[in-house]
């Protein structure tokens, strides 16, 4: 527990805390803690092997992408709570987010293997919408990542070229270095 909190006060890791409205069903005092810098991260566990070598690359995923997630909602300021969801009996959703009434689950998959939304979690949060992120369906990689591209700034008198900024979208990231 110091160890944890000495990490979390350095800003090394951050805890997502359970979600959960069922105590009896859904675990809901733990907490999942992840890095914010991936490089620390694999410095720990001293593996910097290539993506094709490596055998965590489905936590790898899953810390990339709420990272990410979550630089997102701050830059696009979007004050949304995070969580992740368990229950007991082993159904887990990756990532929630609150934002009033509103609830938003994804699930990080690194392979392409078929995901589908646990049933006790569709069953008890029907209103939440539900996303996975995967390398293998790059059309939802926008509720992941949103980058700026800079472009020069009008210069008076000269005409104007589309240089207003764009939001350009990740859509392909197999090929990422994670470290």
């Amino acid at each position: 527990e110091r160890y944890l909190e000495l990490l979390e006060k350095t800003f090394i890791i951050f805890p997502l805390s359970a979600y959960s409205t069922n105590p009896r069903k859904e675990i809901g005092k733990k907490k999942k803690y992840y890095f914010y810098d991936l490089g620390i991260r694999n410095g720990l566990i001293d593996n910097f092997s290539k993506l094709s070598q490596r055998g965590d690359l489905g936590a790898l995923w899953e810390n990339f992408c709420i990272v990410e997630r979550l630089k997102k909602n701050n830059y696009e300021s979007r004050h949304a709570r995070p969580f992740f969801w368990r229950t007991v009996s082993g159904g887990e959703v990756d990532y929630i987010e609150l934002k009033g009434d509103q609830g938003e689950a994804f699930e990080f998959k690194w392979s392409s293997k078929k995901t589908k939304i646990p049933r006790s979690f569709k069953h008890e949060y029907p209103h939440f919408t539900w996303e996975i992120i995967s390398t293998k369906n790059p059309a939802n990689a926008d509720s992941l990542v949103t980058l700026w591209q800079r472009k020069t700034p009008r210069i008076a008198g000269q005409a104007s070229s589309g240089l207003c900024p764009k939001i350009v979208k990740i859509v392909f990231l197999r090929d990422v270095t994670l470290c």
